[in-house]
């Protein structure tokens, strides 16, 4: 049969992007479970683009049992940022019942969209992105985009950037960890932090549940991906090839060629949201809110501690307060930003904005980024490569809707 044209209707724009959604929903998940379907490119995209121009990411979210609690004036923990480190924190620290956890977040709740990995460039592209750019530099680097400037993804909503990251799971060189601890910082050598990676993890890949280096009772899904093209094998046949050893890059050698890892569970993404906060919904100390951006750390001058938090939540302005701890894991981006925003940062920086002075700290200087290329790009003799237009005209017809 034809296939169905996507047309969007002048008088109920509103009808038209619910059925666009669900169209979307259903076609991209029945590919995930092998159903058959016939699905246009340019539908495909344009239903992507109508999500990200028109709020659909805003529409379409989990029902959580703790997001929509009434805010108290005060509790034991602010925690500020919802992404992996946040969702972490309120995970352990709820686990104490008589402790109140508020987890802050200025992006919204994750949906369903999310869930499926081969949207990941989509997303990117999506509100759950900050979508932050570097400035122009001196130094040779992002040469090849516009203004010489580099997108620096950070993810916006309940998950953080793992919301949007490409879900490698890889954890660094045992190195840069015993370096951290020669400078000083104990306690963050590679054998010291080892057990904490091995109690996050829940490791799928059956030749690796036995592992000294893998745990498997984790909250952290991690598996290989299902779908490969035939040039997986072909790049570890040419990396044996060229003498190195297939290995486990998370294990004890990590020099060689190896399948990639990823923060997978049952061909979906694993975002901390889903790994962290879900599973715990129902703990009545903890509170999520999203759309809540902070604005400012209260400090007390005097003592110069942390009390609380000024935040507009859903478009109302409150100030909360914490008995214990305000909690600060807004990114590498953000969490910089609101200290200076809160006083703490460079004194002649700080003036030029008219903001107190609370402390002259160099924060926010430092900011680097892992030396990358992403200008590699070569033909394969055959149609094999993970191309989304590709995948989309691939899939076997039928008649839907």
């Amino acid at each position: 049969m034809e296939n169905r044209k996507v047309v969007q209707p002048n008088a109920n724009k509103f009808v038209f992007r619910t059925m666009s959604m669900l169209y979307t929903i259903f076609t991209l998940v029945s590919y995930l479970s092998s159903t058959s379907l016939s699905i246009n490119v340019n539908e495909f995209d344009y239903a992507v683009k109508s999500y990200i121009e028109d709020g659909i990411f805003e529409q379409l979210e989990y029902k959580s049992s703790n997001k929509d609690q009434d805010l108290l004036l005060e509790y034991d923990f602010i925690i500020v940022g919802a992404g992996p480190g946040g969702c972490t924190v309120a995970n352990r620290l709820s686990e104490i019942p008589h402790w109140k956890i508020l987890l802050l977040e200025a992006g919204h709740y994750f949906n369903y969209l999310v869930d499926i990995p081969v949207l990941n460039t989509n997303l990117i592209l999506s509100p759950l992105n900050w979508g932050y750019k570097t400035e122009k530099e001196d130094c040779r680097a992002c040469l090849g985009l516009k203004g010489q400037r580099c997108p620096w993804p950070s993810g916006k909503g309940v998950g953080g950037t793992s919301l949007i990251n490409t879900m490698l799971y890889t954890r660094g060189n045992k190195r840069n960890y015993d370096d951290w601890a020669k400078l000083g910082n104990y306690g963050w050598s590679y054998n010291e932090v080892l057990p904490y990676f091995k109690k996050a993890e829940r490791i799928q890949i059956s030749e690796l549940q036995n592992s000294s280096y893998h745990g498997t009772q984790g909250f952290i899904g991690v598996d290989y991906t299902e779908y490969n093209t035939p040039m997986l094998d072909a790049f570890l046949q040419a990396g044996m090839e060229a003498g190195y050893p297939l290995v486990d890059y998370n294990g004890k050698t990590q020099t060689g060629f190896a399948r990639a890892q990823a923060t997978l569970h049952k061909r979906s993404r694993r975002s901390s949201a889903k790994d962290y906060i879900d599973p715990i919904k129902k703990r009545c100390n903890l509170t999520v809110k999203d759309s809540s951006f902070v604005k400012k750390i209260l400090i007390d001058p005097v003592t110069k501690k942390a009390c609380g938090v000024l935040a507009t939540i859903k478009g109302i302005d409150h100030k909360i307060l914490a008995r214990k701890e305000v909690i600060l894991s807004a990114g590498a981006f953000n969490s910089p930003k609101l200290l200076m925003l809160s006083g703490i940062g460079p004194q002649e920086h700080l003036n030029d904005l008219n903001i107190p002075v609370i402390k002259n700290l160099r924060v926010g200087e430092n900011l680097q980024e892992h030396l990358a290329m992403a200008g590699l790009t070569f033909l394969v003799n055959q149609p094999i490569g993970l191309l989304q237009d590709r995948l989309i005209k691939e899939m076997p017809v039928c008649t839907y809707f």
